[in-house]
């Protein structure tokens, strides 16, 4: 059974102190509309209106957990992770190739994290 958890990029929040990174995200608060994040410092309270949370897909190589969002590769090709809600299932896209792949078609050990598209955007960057 897949382990259940979430991320979440924390943009400008006015409410705390945080700049712009990734968090792990501890709780969700769905009536009041904020979510818990944890880090070194602490845990802290971050309204989802300033926040992108990301589910976790269950797979990863050898250093990172594998999320929404996420940009992997093959040593070729870089995929970014997406959830189709038609078919409800995670993919690989590519901005320079038509269609995806399913990821629960790919074999996992021969593709490894390189960042995801907050902090890395120039990874998927398209050719012309």
């Amino acid at each position: 059974m897949r382990e259940i958890k979430f991320r979440a990029w924390i943009e400008n929040d006015m409410n705390s102190d945080i700049n712009p990174s990734m968090k792990e995200v501890k709780s969700i608060h769905l009536n009041s509309g904020n979510i818990i994040v944890g880090d070194q410092y602490g845990n802290h309270s971050v309204s989802m209106n300033n926040c992108i949370i990301e589910q976790y897909t269950g797979l990863h190589d050898d250093k990172y957990e594998w999320y929404h969002n996420d940009i992997i590769t093959d040593g070729k090709k870089k995929w970014l992770i997406d959830y189709n809600e038609e078919y409800l299932t995670w993919v690989l896209t590519n901005p320079n190739m038509k269609g995806t792949i399913n990821l629960c078609d790919i074999n996992s050990r021969l593709f490894h994290r390189i960042g995801n598209i907050h902090e890395n955007p120039e990874l998927l960057e398209v050719k012309s």
